[in-house]
């Protein structure tokens, strides 16, 4: 009887926590290139874990830095670096190569769910 209720409570744990485990990440690919982020304008939905992958096809080093983001990461040449995003409000943020910061901008813009004609959210 105790194995039973073990197992039961272990079934549902497993059961509360599967939806969670299911829960897909969005990846994003980003190349930079001749000092320019590609694509560099971002758009992802709000409330969602991301992941950019940025792939460094320059030669040189370049450091990715976004205080709106709160990230800064060194991107090694040809390498590709992972860089998770928490749940973001909707907003633009703004990120750039703090080596190169004239020509390697670009934003990650969080976009809200679309409304529906009764004001509510989908």
């Amino acid at each position: 009887m105790k194995r039973v209720v073990i197992r039961s409570i272990k079934t549902l744990l497993f059961l509360l926590w599967a939806p969670c485990l299911c829960a897909a990440e969005i990846r994003i690919d980003v190349t930079l290139k001749h000092h320019l982020f590609y694509p560099d304008k971002i758009i992802v939905p709000a409330d969602q874990k991301v992941t950019l992958y940025i792939a460094n096809a320059d030669a040189e080093y370049e450091r990715f830095t976004s205080f709106a983001l709160n990230r800064k990461k060194v991107l090694l040449p040809g390498k590709i670096t992972k860089i998770y995003l928490s749940k973001l409000a909707p907003g633009e943020y703004p990120f750039s190569g703090a080596f190169h910061p004239v020509s390697a901008k670009g934003s990650v813009v969080v976009k809200a769910p679309l409304e529906s004609a009764h004001g509510e959210r989908e």
